[in-house]
């Protein structure tokens, strides 16, 4: 199982990087071997006010079409990474297994 955070608006406008969602998620995870990917991280590569326009539709929160694709690149990018990188990108705190 794969569990995946991403932002609403309101926290890429606040610059809430490491908000409750990916604190609380993240714990979550990894106390219970789930892989996990940080969603927000791709948003926070351009200033915010870029990032509002290009990937949420204005006065909502869903994503526009780039917005889509920018998260999904992620899940791409991460799932796809070989051996212990793919591991600590999903989950910083793997338990291991028998």
């Amino acid at each position: 199982m794969t569990l995946v955070v991403y932002p609403w608006p309101e926290s890429v406008d606040a610059a809430d990087r490491d908000s409750i969602q990916v604190t609380h998620w993240r714990a979550w995870a990894a106390s219970r071997n789930v892989h996990f990917i940080d969603g927000f991280a791709p948003f926070f590569r351009e200033p915010s006010e870029v990032a509002l326009r290009k990937y949420f539709i204005a006065g909502d929160v869903h994503f526009t079409e780039l917005g889509h694709r920018l998260l999904f690149d992620e899940v791409k990018r991460v799932e796809s990474l070989p051996g212990p990188e793919a591991q600590s990108s999903r989950n910083p705190h793997p338990r291991s297994t028998p």
